[in-house]
């Protein structure tokens, strides 16, 4: 698997946001991995290393998400905000070009940085978004965000996620949602915690 290097930066509102810096080859293109509403840079653990072998790839966390801080103000968690954090990112790093992997709110994402910026994005890859989002998906997300948890421990969390989600994956083992758990999940105060 290949190494990244942990990289924390500044917001335009003082929060210290993190993303996984995977160097790549020298001079090598850049490709932004965006997460979902939920989830965190652990999503991309197995793809990064892999899209590293022929490019630069940065895998940041949204703010409230993963290593990066949490903001007291809810009102700034929101698409345009997320937006504007990425694109700070990529200033900080100096980075004019670059393509983009988006997952659901990443997609979101990407399409609106592609809109703002259009000499930012070369090419893009959307995942489990589209230009219609189905009510059934949109219910299913309002179920669980911020409704789960915390729980006493890994089996526990691994257990719910199964219940919750073994529709979307009828043929996975304990092994599968094991994992599953471990990315979307972290171990705060004794407790497992959403990441």
């Amino acid at each position: 698997m290949s190494e990244f290097t942990d990289y924390f930066f500044q917001t335009q509102d003082g929060l210290r946001l993190y993303a996984r810096d995977y160097a790549g080859p020298d001079d090598a293109p850049v490709v932004l991995c965006l997460h979902g509403l939920t989830r965190n840079s652990r999503d991309f653990q197995e793809l990064a290393p892999a899209l590293s072998e022929h490019f630069r790839v940065l895998v940041p966390e949204q703010r409230g998400r993963g290593r990066s801080d949490y903001d007291d103000d809810v009102s700034r968690y929101g698409l345009v905000q997320y937006v504007e954090d990425m694109r700070g990112l990529l200033s900080d790093l100096g980075i004019e070009r670059v393509a983009i992997v988006g997952t659901s709110m990443g997609g979101l994402m990407t399409f609106a940085l592609n809109a703002l910026y259009p000499e930012l994005v070369t090419r893009a890859v959307i995942n489990d978004i589209g230009p219609e989002i189905a009510e059934v998906g949109l219910n299913r997300i309002k179920s669980y965000v911020g409704m789960v948890g915390p729980f006493a421990d890994w089996n526990e969390a691994t257990a719910y996620l199964r219940s919750a989600s073994v529709d979307i994956f009828p043929d996975w083992q304990y092994s599968h949602w094991a994992d599953f758990a471990r990315k979307w999940y972290a171990e705060r105060g004794g407790q497992v915690v959403t990441d």
